[in-house]
């Protein structure tokens, strides 16, 4: 009998390279961008930043360790794609270097990527279209399989670095305007302009050069619109100078359904599987004591530890259990109201998003210590509950109010026969 060779399915690639294949192609069409990676395991970043400096040859590559590699980089700024910088200190003077030397409007020139391990310390003080790559465990795993079947001698050629003009056609105006969009609370900012105009241009560079490395120029198409659209809606994607922070959010959120839980404010029969409450902690003369511990925090964030067994159990045998899971930060969307009994404490545990020991130190400690979460007591003797500042709780995205490119072209037969296919 002939035995027919497997096929495996080629892993979709993760919206952290192609973030950074779009990156290096809209220094091509002379829009930098700069992308800020956090929390992502060494290996796994390594491994990613190696992709595309295979992508962009090793003599396009320019790495800021010190002030002198600082003064070297703009002596060959035209002739790189990618900056990798290293030191924090050196992050700012880097990416004003790499900002000075855009090109004007209307001419040709191709300016570098930036790529960083962390973010600057003042974000304010950052010039460039900078995105902050939040790493999840989701997107850590699959980037991992994408790394396991991505061949190492493939052609990772995005575009190669000669400068390509790109035309952002008439009927992108709603959207690169700083005019409010109908379905937005305000207008895009200044910077999540250049972000959107800049992923544009890359995105069109890549999708030309890809299918002609002749061509000299192109416009944005409704393929690229909504290439971008999808991926700015990505849960690891935040502009580097914007305040919230949803993990923390889901932190705050997670601490205080444990909290309830232990104060007995979800109604169930049979004792509380937990330690006692102290309701005496404030009390004159007693020493001030945060309501949960960063051991708790820790486990809160280990969907499977015993800790998180035990709360989601007692939610779910809760006569109002559901309403308390569903404010816990879950990974998918949440379970229907009518299957909630039926559900196992597996299937639930499984859905909740999980975070690190270190993103505790990162997120919630620093917080913590720099007073901007604070356990406040909703009534004079109640069980006290975190709160975190409205605007770090605030979860609108700018970006999420893109509208599809239907709603841009369906109006005008013109712009639908010019966008492309």
């Amino acid at each position: 009998m002939t035995r027919l060779p497997a096929t495996h399915p080629v892993p979709a690639t993760p919206a952290t390279v192609r973030l950074g294949e779009l990156a290096m192609a809209a220094g091509v069409a002379g829009f930098p961008v700069t992308l800020c990676y956090q929390e992502f395991p060494a290996p796994v970043l390594s491994e990613v930043w190696r992709h595309h400096v295979r992508t962009a040859g090793p003599d396009a590559i320019h790495h800021v360790r010190t002030q002198s590699d600082v003064k070297k980089l703009a002596g060959r700024l035209a002739a790189t794609r990618l900056v990798l910088v290293h030191a924090p200190r050196l992050y700012i003077p880097t990416a004003w270097s790499i900002q000075l030397a855009r090109p004007s409007d209307g001419e040709a020139g191709s300016v570098p990527a930036m790529l960083s391990h962390f973010t600057p310390e003042d974000q304010d003080e950052d010039p460039g279209a900078t995105l902050v790559v939040r790493a999840t465990a989701q997107e850590s795993e699959t980037i991992a399989h994408w790394l396991t079947s991505h061949h190492e001698g493939s052609n990772d050629q995005v575009a190669n670095g000669e400068p390509f003009p790109v035309e952002m056609p008439a009927w992108l105006s709603p959207v690169l305007s700083a005019e409010r969009l109908g379905r937005n609370p305000g207008p895009l900012r200044f910077r999540d302009l250049r972000i959107l105009r800049a992923l544009l241009a890359g995105a069109c560079v890549a999708r030309t050069r890809g299918v002609d490395e002749a061509a000299d120029s192109a416009a944005v198409s409704r393929e690229d619109y909504e290439r971008v659209r999808q991926l700015l809606r990505c849960p690891i994607l935040r502009p580097v100078d914007a305040a919230c922070d949803p993990l923390a959010t889901i932190m705050v959120a997670r601490a205080n359904v444990y909290l309830a839980a232990k104060a007995g404010e979800v109604r169930r029969h049979g004792n509380i599987p937990f330690g006692p409450h102290d309701d005496e902690q404030d009390r004159p003369g007693r020493p001030h004591k945060d309501p949960i511990t960063r051991r708790e925090i820790a486990d809160l964030g280990n969907v499977r530890s015993g800790l998180v067994r035990r709360l989601v159990d007692y939610l779910h045998q809760g006569a109002n259990g559901y309403e308390w899971y569903c404010r816990m930060g879950l990974v998918r969307r949440v379970p229907n109201r009518d299957g909630w009994p039926s559900f196992n404490v597996e299937s639930l545990m499984a859905n909740l998003r999980p975070w690190s020991v270190k993103q505790v130190r990162t997120h919630f400690d620093r917080l913590r210590r720099s007073g901007l979460i604070t356990a406040e007591r909703e009534l004079g003797n109640g069980p006290r509950r975190y709160e975190l500042p409205e605007e770090l709780a605030d979860a609108a995205y700018a970006f999420d109010a893109l509208p599809p490119v239907r709603e841009l072209v369906g109006s005008d037969p013109e712009a639908s026969q010019d966008a492309g296919p």
